[in-house]
């Protein structure tokens, strides 16, 4: 049974989304300058965010269900309704993205990649060449690598639940983070950009103890071990305080651990924080209008870099030299633009097709409704 909404971490994911289409906002024509600004070339904390985030719903909602048990109908059951929450919206994007990645004088499509898509195993490859990750509705990457979360779920909730309890789970999987990037720093090859980029960020088996530490997150609060509003607003301030440092002082890091290991301590605190449904930063995340957007972020972000890389194909084909001040404008109007598309699409597509899809799994067989057998 899924327990009450946290309001406030949904309206979260919206503000996590926006980080990533300013990250991706920089390489329309004009927007050149603004790739040296750390405010929109830090996509990745949003989606480590999304990561720590996915983990602590699940094992916030399904800590009971997987806890002495993990496969069985349980376990189809969750992995058709996660399957039901993400595949509509992105094979929809993916097709949406077929025309304008023909068309790209940059990265031309490599028809390999479709399956790989089509399958949402693009990061789990093994290797880094070809970046079969960067096709296509590029942002599914972080979606390839969710799939890969929700097949591991009920075990990773069954050994933190059953074995260890939160608190020594939660430093069972901080230190596997820590190993984990470690190994990553010093088995991928130096100087080797397109490793570095794929094996840091983008391979599913290296994100998954990002989700193993919101799992241990979530089971805590999912046995009530909440913060006073004191502790709550503190540990708010010091998460987005540590977020702040981390962004400031960000290549002064290995890289290796810039996008997940060393932001971690401050998604941890700012979940935690939030999760207490108090403050006034809380109070604001669980506004309506806010939740509505918060809702529809998974929309948003499958959405934004499509609306993005058309919008671009238009002004490259027509050669504009805009002044910043329309740039700004075109810009602000994109992100307006995408709000609008990201709640129809919520309401009208993914909201509606996932449901149907989840009554279909549950509907009676064909023996039980004409009582044979």
């Amino acid at each position: 049974m899924k327990r009450p909404e946290v309001l406030a971490l949904t309206g979260a994911r919206f503000y996590a989304a926006i980080l990533v289409f300013l990250n991706h906002v920089i390489f329309l024509p004009g927007c050149e300058a603004l790739r040296t600004s750390p405010v929109f070339t830090i996509g990745g904390l949003g989606v480590t965010f999304f990561f720590v985030l996915s983990g602590f719903i699940l094992a916030y909602n399904y800590e009971a269900t997987f806890r002495t048990v993990v496969l069985g109908r349980d376990y189809r059951i969750f992995l058709w309704d996660r399957f039901s929450k993400i595949y509509p919206m992105h094979l929809a994007t993916l097709l949406l993205a077929i025309p304008v990645s023909m068309a790209s004088p940059t990265l031309p499509l490599d028809w390999a990649a479709v399956p790989l898509h089509l399958g949402l195993v693009q990061s789990w490859m093994p290797f880094a060449l070809p970046p079969y990750h960067a096709y296509l509705n590029s942002v599914s990457w972080s979606i390839s690598c969710e799939a890969f979360f929700y097949v591991l779920t009920p075990v990773l909730i069954w050994l933190a639940a059953s074995r260890a309890g939160h608190r020594p789970g939660l430093a069972v999987s901080w230190a596997l983070a820590v190993l984990v990037y470690l190994a990553v720093g010093w088995l991928v090859p130096a100087h080797d950009a397109a490793s570095e980029f794929y094996y840091g960020e983008h391979f599913a088996p290296v994100r998954t103890v990002d989700f193993a530490v919101g799992v241990c997150l979530g089971i805590g609060v999912s046995r009530g071990a909440l913060v006073s509003e004191r502790r709550a607003a503190l540990l708010q301030g010091v998460g987005i305080a540590w977020l702040v440092l981390t962004v400031c002082f960000r290549n002064s890091f290995p890289w290796w651990s810039r996008i997940a290991l060393v932001p971690m301590p401050g998604v941890v605190c700012l979940i935690v924080g939030l999760a207490a449904g108090r403050s006034l930063l809380a109070r604001h995340l669980s506004h309506p209008w806010i939740h509505v957007l918060g809702l529809s972020s998974f929309a948003f972000y499958m959405v934004h870099q499509l609306v993005l890389r058309y919008l671009k194909a238009v002004l490259v084909r027509a050669s504009l030299d805009l002044p910043p001040f329309v740039v700004f404008a075109l810009v602000l109007t994109t992100f307006i633009a995408t709000c609008a598309i990201s709640c129809i699409a919520y309401f009208r597509f993914e909201m509606p097709v996932q449901q149907a899809l989840r009554r279909w799994m549950r509907r009676p067989s064909s023996g039980r409704e004409t009582g044979v057998g």
